[in-house]
């Protein structure tokens, strides 16, 4: 059985800082893919399903000269420890896409 995604997912390793329950200290993170409903983040801590985070994306150029920033709020679906490592990959749901990253994510395919 295929599983049906609402939205593509763009393989992509964007750093990421993640401000879990409204905290002001970053959790450090990478992603490993990106759509419009949300992102997998490999980042080292446990975070609870249903926690609401903040997530700053830093997207570099594409000379990777310059950087810009996106923010979005999101849910974590999951987290679960990747073997052999200390990191966890979890799943975040957007709560809402950000405006411009639909832009981003269609400039990654040409």
């Amino acid at each position: 059985m295929q599983e049906q995604r609402q939205h593509q997912r763009h393989l992509i390793s964007w750093r990421v800082a993640i401000f879990a329950n409204l905290s002001n200290t970053p959790v450090p993170g990478k992603t490993q893919e990106v759509s419009l409903g949300g992102a997998g983040i490999f980042q080292p801590l446990n975070l609870a399903p249903g926690m609401s985070c903040k997530l700053l994306f830093e997207i570099p150029s594409s000379d990777y000269k310059s950087r810009s920033y996106l923010e979005a709020e999101a849910t974590v679906i999951y987290s679960s420890l990747v073997g052999g490592t200390t990191e966890y990959r979890t799943g975040f749901k957007f709560k809402q896409a950000p405006p411009q990253l639909q832009d981003i994510l269609n400039s990654l395919n040409h």
